[in-house]
């Protein structure tokens, strides 16, 4: 095994990404929910991975239409706990103790008839890394499989750059993947780049070269681009004017990674865009990466408020803080700003004229382009009832009116740090 130290967010969103597809087919929702600070583990990433993606795998495919498979996790002590739950139909108590025995059937049935050789491997792989896996269920009521890992000591974990999350209104924390497009015509390298982003949480899109790295960010908006200098077609230098030369790219940090020591004095780079020589390292390469990653101040925020007076009293003090501030009065100019510009963050009022704050949730989050933009709902609406259906339609944070500015500004730091 390859042990090395691994933000817990990042093993969850990569189990996730594997089974979206089953997911969606069978009309699953997947919710993963971690604590906002949560100590990473010493593992072979891969095989933690692929645990997990057995749990979930299993879950899925005995959940219901229309039902959620959840993935939370919590640390108590010297060891971190991932649980999976689902809200199937259950196992019998007496078979929870054959599930783990490979090859056996549990039953005859469609309900969760086959334990077998995946859930016999998860278990030989948890306990390789000195955990423990746990299962228990209730019939018609579902299934939860938890298993343990060893936490990193304290001094192991400031080593360890978090996974971002987004404030769940009950403390806890909601993924948020980074978006990071690597550009570069060296498949073994791309590839590289990717598992190392992908162990640390983040979701990497990769290009051959400047023409299908164009059509990406148009079409994904990544939060950073890494590009080689050296490409067939547009070179690096190019390809960055090109970005530069559209209002919804131009605020994209690039990272360029040159064979070419002498890029870094380079008179065609532009101000802002760090070098990193291959020859520097892996590492340095990530640093960079996470540099411009966590470097969110002066982003763009669009303010979506019908009252012009509360509209422009926020747009005021987030241009304090140093944001860029775009502002629309409903939500067809929201979605019409979001469409033109590249758009970071949305303060969102919920009842509007045309166009209300659901609606534009909705098709926000329908929309592959933008479901991971973070939004901020603002609204003087019945709480009880708004805040959860924003917050089911994928809002990430719900704030009641009146609001002082200065907190909106605080959750905007939080969300974007």
């Amino acid at each position: 095994m390859h042990k090395k130290l691994v933000n817990v967010a990042g093993i969850v969103r990569q189990s996730i990404q594997v089974v979206e597809g089953p997911a969606r087919t069978a009309q699953v929702t997947l919710d993963a929910r971690l604590p906002a600070r949560l100590r990473p583990v010493m593992v072979d990433a891969d095989r933690i991975v692929q645990a997990l993606v057995n749990l979930l795998s299993n879950a899925v495919k005995f959940a219901p239409h229309g039902s959620t498979v959840s993935v939370t996790a919590a640390g108590s002590g010297n060891m971190i706990t991932i649980v999976v739950s689902d809200q199937g139909e259950g196992i019998a108590p007496e078979n929870l103790n054959r599930l783990f025995k490979k090859f056996q059937q549990v039953d005859s049935s469609s309900s969760r008839r086959k334990g077998g050789t995946g859930l016999a491997i998860t278990k030989a792989l948890v306990e390789q890394h000195g955990g423990r896996i746990y299962v228990d269920s209730e019939v018609n009521n579902g299934t939860r499989f938890s298993f343990t890992l060893p936490a990193a000591t304290v001094e192991e974990a400031a080593a360890v750059s978090l996974a971002p999350v987004a404030a769940n209104q009950d403390g806890s924390a909601r993924l948020v993947a980074r978006r990071v497009l690597v550009v570069d015509d060296d498949d073994d390298f791309r590839m590289l780049i990717r598992s190392q982003l992908g162990n640390a949480g983040d979701e990497v899109l990769d290009a051959r070269n400047s023409a299908s790295a164009m059509h990406i960010a148009r079409t994904m908006r990544p939060d950073v681009i890494t590009v080689d200098l050296l490409m067939p077609g547009l070179d690096g230098w190019d390809f960055i004017e090109r970005l530069r030369g559209e209002d919804a790219l131009a605020r994209i940090p690039v990272v360029v990674v040159s064979g070419v020591p002498e890029a870094n004095a380079s008179a065609r780079r532009p101000e802002g865009v760090a070098v990193v020589t291959k020859g520097e390292g892996l590492d340095r390469l990530l640093r960079e990466i996470g540099q411009a990653l966590g470097n969110r101040r002066g982003v763009t925020v669009l303010v979506t408020e019908d009252d012009a007076d509360l509209r422009g009293v926020l747009t005021a003090s987030l241009t304090r803080n140093g944001h860029r501030v775009l502002q629309a009065g409903d939500g067809a100019e929201a979605l019409a700003a979001i469409d033109r510009e590249h758009v970071d963050l949305l303060v969102l009022d919920l009842l509007m004229p045309n166009i209300d704050g659901y609606e534009v949730l909705a098709r926000l989050r329908s929309n592959e382009q933008n479901a991971r933009l973070p939004v901020i709902v603002v609204s003087g609406a019945d709480r009880s009832s708004s805040e959860l259906r924003s917050l089911r339609l994928g809002a990430n944070v719900y704030l009641t009116k009146p609001i002082e500015a200065s907190a909106l500004a605080e959750e905007v730091t939080r969300l974007l740090m």
